[in-house]
């Protein structure tokens, strides 16, 4: 007698999700509910966020796929609320590129819908059969897939999980967009807590990875489009790490490797388009999704694309426009406005000090009066709490700090070299010095906050080649400086505000 064969595996998507895609052979039906007017065929695939089933629709004779909420009436409140606002989200989008909702419906107290059923596989599947995709069939593809989600986006649906499992073909290859379980909906109250990292870690935006939820936006799934086009030229995905945490980090902090590091022959214009959309700041990356697929149109017809060049010039505009760490300080506006003021009346007395018009016991005094506005500008913002709370606090409060004090013993190192008398001309020939220490501070802080730091640093060298010209202005000129750059930094920080 001839045994038996044990039955294939059930098929199931790498990171949990169900995953729509054909299978050679009937799965195990292992707790499948029967569906009124749907004969179930095989399982495609199960996850966290449902069961996909391929069935039958009898009432037309067609092939559908139908996906179940696994937990039934034992589901969490939020997994039902996350189930119905899929099919909703789903239902609402109209358009080729977007998989169609046919039903929806419960059966046993499992919430169902019945969609399209794509046969020709997923992305994921095209892309490890070929290893990569060529040029022109990647940006094909990324372009109609981008023509889908512009119109979610349109309807205010942000996707924030778009990957090449969720990207699905029928047997005319034409691509589609499903799975919309961790979809937002312009309007309605986010399922998902501030802070929480929703989505898949190698196609996630770097303000997603952070988990700064609310200011994950279209920007985003525009960088998740971005991280497919490249896996599709490279055949790998934009940042890889042994765990998740590591990744995590370097999709938040690197910057992805050029396309053409790995595959030389990919055009440069195609390049530059990928490498805008995996731009770390959400406003550097195209407008629209709408804008991409109409720069990969361009590129597709031989025209000139918009994306920003991957040169010298471009990289240097690029550097200088990095966001980093800002977003988490969109309370210090009014701290940094309140700065500048003291600043700019404090140099401003200080110049009169300088001129003679005031006794130098006035300028001591105003730098203490400084000290103490500062602290009590902080200390009302941040109702009681000086002292750093968090990671972003302390990198940031450790350069500042760091600055004070070079310039506190920088001034002292001049007094005692240049003797302590009153008015002798030390006052002047500090501010120079004080000057250096700010471009070297801001320096440090383009590294890691906001790049145009880096300019701010080249304008306080420039001033201190300037304060030589003019030298009893030079308090001035630095509080004018500096008061202008915090109002600039407090403006930043309270548009971004209000844009979340």
């Amino acid at each position: 007698m001839t045994p038996t064969p044990d039955p294939p595996a059930r098929p199931t998507a790498p990171d949990g999700d169900a995953t729509i895609a054909q299978v050679a052979a009937p799965a195990m039906l292992a707790g499948a509910v029967d569906v009124p007017g749907y004969e179930i065929i095989s399982e495609l695939g199960r996850g966290g966020m449902g069961v996909v089933y391929k069935v039958r629709q009898i009432s037309l004779n067609r092939i559908v796929a139908l996906k179940m909420l696994p937990g039934g009436a034992y589901a969490e409140q939020h997994e039902l609320a996350r189930f119905l606002a899929e099919a909703e989200a789903v239902a609402a989008v109209r358009h080729p590129h977007v998989v169609q909702v046919y039903d929806f419906g419960q059966c046993a107290a499992r919430p169902y819908f019945a969609m399209e059923y794509l046969g020709g596989g997923s992305l994921v599947d095209l892309i490890r059969k070929s290893s990569r995709l060529a040029p022109a069939s990647a940006a094909t593809l990324v372009e109609q897939v981008a023509r889908g989600v512009q119109a979610a986006h349109d309807l205010g649906i942000v996707h924030r999980d778009i990957k090449p499992q969720n990207v699905l073909l029928g047997d005319d290859e034409l691509p589609k967009v499903t799975d919309f379980g961790l979809a937002k909906r312009g309007g309605r109250t986010d399922l998902t807590q501030t802070g929480a990292v929703m989505g898949t870690p190698h196609y996630m935006a770097p303000e997603q990875a952070a988990g700064r939820t609310k200011f994950v936006g279209p920007a985003a799934d525009i960088y998740a489009l971005g991280a497919i086009l490249y896996e599709c030229l490279t055949g790998r995905t934009p940042f890889t790490a042994d765990d998740t945490v590591s990744l995590l980090v370097k999709v938040v902090e690197n910057e992805p490797q050029p396309v053409r590091q790995f595959v030389p022959s990919v055009p440069r214009d195609l390049e530059a388009i990928c490498l805008k959309c995996l731009r770390k700041e959400p406003h550097a990356r195209y407008a629209t999704a709408e804008d991409l697929a109409d720069d990969l149109r361009r590129f597709l017809n031989g025209e000139p694309v918009e994306a920003r060049t991957t040169g010298v010039f471009g990289k240097m505009v690029g550097a200088l426009d990095r966001t980093g760490k800002d977003a988490e300080f969109t309370g210090y506006a009014s701290v940094l406005f309140g700065f500048a003021i003291v600043t700019l009346l404090v140099d401003g007395l200080q110049t009169i000090v300088t001129l003679d018009y005031l006794p130098s016991w006035v300028g001591a005094i105003t730098q203490y009066i400084r000290l103490a506005l500062y602290v009590a500008i902080v200390w009302v913002a941040r109702r009681g709490h000086v002292l750093p709370r968090t990671a972003a606090e302390r990198q940031l409060w450790s350069i500042t700090c760091g600055y004070a004090v070079a310039c506190f013993g920088g001034s002292l190192a001049l007094r005692f070299s240049s003797g302590w008398g009153v008015n002798n001309g030390v006052e002047p020939m500090m501010y120079q010095l004080f000057a250096t220490l700010a471009a070297l501070t801001f320096f440090a802080l383009g590294s890691v906050f906001w790049g145009w730091c880096y300019g701010f640093g080249v304008l306080f060298i420039l001033l201190s080649f300037l304060m030589a010209a003019a030298l009893p202005f030079a308090p001035l000129m630095f509080g004018v400086t500096w008061a202008a750059i915090l109002a600039l930094f407090g403006w930043r920080l309270r548009r971004l505000a209000r844009a979340t």
